[in-house]
């Protein structure tokens, strides 16, 4: 099975904080087996994608990755974030995390 063919949701999350937009978008999968979990998902910042993320950059993918694998426990599905996006100006590790959560919602009740 292709990435394509895995069961996934997008999910955006948006909110202001301190007066600082934070915004994400981020696309998790369900996998049928371990073997087709994404190691590293695709980070876009601005419609680019960023080949050689820096630190800052990481921990917006980190933040979505490590919701995901908390609730994947919790529910005892097989899931994986495939693809983080955001802009240089709004990324915000929390906006990450909970656009991950909406979309592990979503899919918990697919």
């Amino acid at each position: 099975r292709s990435a394509k063919d895995m069961r996934s949701q997008t999910k955006k999350h948006l909110s202001v904080h301190q007066g600082r937009a934070r915004f994400a978008q981020v696309t998790v999968a369900v996998l049928s087996e371990e073997k087709e979990r994404v190691l590293e998902p695709e980070l876009f910042l601005n419609d680019r994608r960023i080949e050689h993320p820096s630190e800052e950059d990481q921990a917006l993918v980190a933040s979505a990755v490590a919701a995901v694998k908390e609730e994947e426990a919790r529910l005892g599905i097989l899931m994986c974030v495939t693809k983080v996006d955001s802009s240089y100006v709004d990324a915000h590790p929390e906006a990450a995390r909970l656009a991950a959560l909406s979309a592990v919602a979503a899919l918990a009740v697919e």
